[in-house]
């Protein structure tokens, strides 16, 4: 069984519960920035595309033995909590002893796939799209 939970508000990287603070922003993992505005509210909304080797570069990974297309970052990173706990969907699988979080890159290119540890720490992995899809379909979720 899989549920997938929605996230109206952001959730603190530290305590995992709603947060009223600004989080930390997207825009310095090296994102590719597109900014659009609108004249009539003088408001600008930025859209990020996410892509694979971006984070390649940013982070530290590991391969893990026997998953090609898998990467487990090797040191905590804040930029990351930060980042799946706000644009994150997060799923319960009974094949998963904690929630999974996922991000997709924008371009097609695989995603994030974390786990949210009962001590609020999370567990982040690199994911190819074929890495992805593998995981996703041994949790039983479906993107």
């Amino acid at each position: 069984m899989v549920r997938t939970l929605t996230q109206r508000q952001p959730l603190s990287p530290a305590t995992g519960n709603p947060s009223t603070e600004n989080s930390t922003h997207p825009a310095s993992l090296g994102s590719h920035l597109r900014e659009k505005s609108n004249s009539y509210h003088q408001l600008s909304t930025i859209e990020f595309v996410l892509r694979i080797d971006t984070f390649m570069a940013r982070f530290k990974w590991r391969q893990i033995p026997g998953c090609h297309g898998r990467c487990v970052l090797q040191d905590a990173s804040i930029e990351l909590d930060a980042l799946i706990s706000h644009h994150g969907q997060t799923h319960i699988s009974e094949g998963a002893r904690d929630p999974v979080w996922i991000v997709t890159f924008t371009d097609g290119g695989g995603g994030l796939l974390s786990y949210r540890r009962s001590n609020g720490s999370f567990l982040h992995t690199l994911n190819t799209p074929q890495g992805l899809a593998r995981k996703c379909g041994q949790l039983g979720i479906q993107l």
